[in-house]
């Protein structure tokens, strides 16, 4: 009825489904029931006649929305396939970690990792295998160990000395002596620090 604007072309088809309710009752009240018509005869036909294009309105509304619907569940579902594909891929990600003299080399995926804390000039690395938590110390430093994980979007820095992989939080906790998280299958807090609390919130929540 108009183009291809599908907006008007409801109104359009809405209006003519009046029109043609109203000349309908109008006739059939004057000719087949041979009734006077009056003005407030004709009102009251108009009302009446506004019932069936406002059903169809609603009808093709709720149909669109409908639509929409599916349409954004389709999309939703295939971004989320996407981010867990993504994340599969990261996951199997390998890390090698060596020590400053070379002699110590260990080898993880992402997902094996659960975090790193320093211990003097050495740093302790726990790592999950086989679904037992074991723990690795070699000679290196956090921040040379921070520089390596960078590449990594799971690790985050959450104490001065401490990071920890995102995939193991379990949960964050807040009390009387500040903030720590837990993680899963580990029954050790890590505290978290102040100046780390905020992006580790917003790392969460994503």
């Amino acid at each position: 009825l108009a183009g291809d604007d599908p907006v008007l072309n409801s109104y359009m088809e809405g209006l003519l489904i009046l029109i043609l309710c109203s000349v309908a009752f109008t006739f059939y009240l004057r000719y087949v029931g041979s009734a006077n018509i009056f003005f407030y005869t004709v009102f009251k036909i108009t009302l009446i006649s506004f019932v069936p294009p406002v059903i169809l309105k609603i009808y093709d509304d709720y149909n669109m929305l409908v639509r929409i619907n599916e349409s954004l569940a389709s999309e939703r579902n295939s971004i989320q396939n996407q981010i867990e594909k993504y994340e599969e891929e990261i996951l199997n990600k390998s890390i090698d970690f060596a020590s400053d003299t070379g002699s110590e080399t260990l080898s993880l995926t992402v997902a094996e990792l659960v975090f790193v804390q320093s211990a003097d000039n050495y740093v302790e690395i726990v790592f999950s295998e086989g679904g037992t938590i074991r723990k690795k110390v070699i000679r290196s430093t956090l921040k040379s160990t921070e520089n390596l994980l960078k590449q990594y979007p799971n690790f985050i820095r959450v104490h001065r000395t401490c990071i920890v992989n995102l995939h193991h939080i379990d949960k964050l906790h807040h009390g009387p002596g500040g903030q720590w998280i837990t993680l899963k299958g580990f029954e050790e807090k890590i505290p978290v620090s102040r100046q780390y609390l905020l992006k580790l919130k917003e790392a969460l929540l994503q």
